[in-house]
């Protein structure tokens, strides 16, 4: 039989194992593909040619079996994992759907397709175990299914270490926070420490995490890096008091009385009476609009203390709108030295979205739900945003957030927008 008669016979009996499988007679069908795969072709080229049919007739396992027999199986191989892996993902098994992926990644170590799926299979593994953990079905120790999450979650961010989509990171960011939260309240401290430690790698002016990781040095004896913890915050935020006391205790506990003492002082001077009366009457201008004597006010408070956050904010407010550019500056260095205040990241939305800058308006939204998920303000304006944006799958999903927080909300506007979003779904 010379190659194009061998050719013609695969491709007959290939579509004739098609056509039995078609109509149900799974046993011959079988009959004709193990036929196929038992033939050994003179011309080894048309293993090539095997592959290529099974493919195009959906038989995914037996490309894989013709493409060990090939010289250069990759791109048929490829192919035939991504569809079997996806098959198996829908089918619900998850496990083997993870070998196809794995067996895809060892073939092409950048395939971004598997590196995607596995990531993605990873993280959802990882949530589906802590959310056994919670369940109150689960009645056995909890502990080995947080670790469990754990370790999937590794595996997602072994492949992917810093996500650069916004809501991708946003939802890593929480479900980290939630996880972490539960292994410290378990004592089980350095796998809290771990989880933190990659959430200030997304989100390094994150001051909550600080202070959570700098208390798991502390108790673990480890005052160095407490220190450090400790003194990262001190960065962003140099007034605060109850940072700085800690960062005292530790230099008394370790024996540095004259630090520990020059720390207790920064503290206690944190509250300075000038500013607070200063701050007191700069508010009451600000109300009645005595714009002259609010801007002397403020510059006194910035003088004695140029990382004011109150002033800061104040000055910002007093910019907007009449000023745009200058109330995004201010707004911009609030957000600067208080990173985890929700609202000050929505009043710099705000400033941007009236400036039309859109993504930028987005961007700063998803921060300050980032810091604090229930912020309503920064729900609202989203669910807004993207209604004006046509995105209504977003609209509806932000507005649906929005008011499941406030069932009751009389806003006749903010309604009809909801409604407009969703009946363009």
């Amino acid at each position: 039989m010379n190659s194009d008669e061998e050719s013609d016979s695969i491709i007959q009996k290939i579509k004739l194992g098609r056509k039995f499988r078609q109509n149900g007679d799974k046993k011959r069908a079988k009959e004709c593909y193990q036929w196929v795969m038992d033939y050994e072709p003179k011309n080894t080229d048309l293993w090539e040619k095997k592959a290529a049919l099974f493919l195009e007739n959906k038989e995914y396992k037996f490309v894989l079996k013709c493409c060990e027999k090939m010289e250069d199986p990759a791109s048929y191989q490829l192919s035939a994992l991504y569809i079997l892996g996806s098959l198996h993902r829908k089918r619900g098994k998850k496990l083997k759907a993870l070998e196809c992926y794995n067996k895809a990644l060892e073939i092409y170590p950048d395939s971004r397709v598997a590196r995607n799926v596995l990531g993605e299979m990873f993280f959802d593994a990882a949530r589906e175990f802590k959310e056994k953990a919670e369940s109150s079905i689960h009645q056995g120790p909890r502990l080995p299914l947080y670790i469990k999450a754990l370790k999937f979650f590794r595996e997602y961010h072994h492949l992917h270490p810093k996500p650069s989509d916004m809501y991708e990171q946003r939802s890593i960011i929480q479900f980290l926070e939630e996880l972490g939260d539960i292994f410290l309240s378990l004592s089980q401290y350095n796998e809290a420490l771990e989880i933190y430690e990659i959430i200030v790698q997304y989100k390094p002016k994150k001051n909550t995490i600080w202070n959570k990781m700098a208390s798991i040095h502390f108790l673990l004896n480890d005052y160095q890096k407490s220190l450090e913890c400790y003194n990262t915050i001190i960065e962003s935020d140099p007034n605060n008091g109850e940072i700085l006391n800690s960062i005292g205790d530790i230099y008394k506990l370790i024996g540095d009385k004259k630090k520990a003492e020059s720390y207790y002082q920064k503290a206690n001077q944190k509250i300075n009476p000038k500013i607070q009366k200063l701050l007191i009457t700069s508010k009451d201008y600000f109300e009645k609009g005595e714009n002259d004597k609010l801007m002397e006010n403020l510059g006194k408070i910035l003088e004695l203390d140029e990382y004011n956050k109150e002033a800061t904010e104040l000055m910002a407010k007093h910019y907007f709108p009449h000023d745009i550019d200058k109330a995004i500056e201010w707004y911009e260095r609030l957000v600067f030295l208080d990173g985890s205040n929700s609202k000050a990241w929505c009043s710099l939305g705000m400033v941007y979205e009236f400036k039309e800058l859109y993504e930028k308006a987005v961007e700063c939204y998803e921060e300050a739900l980032s810091y604090n998920k229930n912020e309503k303000e920064a729900l609202k304006q989203l669910g807004s945003l993207f209604n004006e944006l046509m995105d209504y799958k977003l609209s509806v999903h932000y507005f649906e957030r929005y008011f499941r927080l406030l069932p009751n909300d009389q806003d006749d506007a903010l309604k009809e927008l909801y409604e407009n979003s969703r009946a363009n779904l």
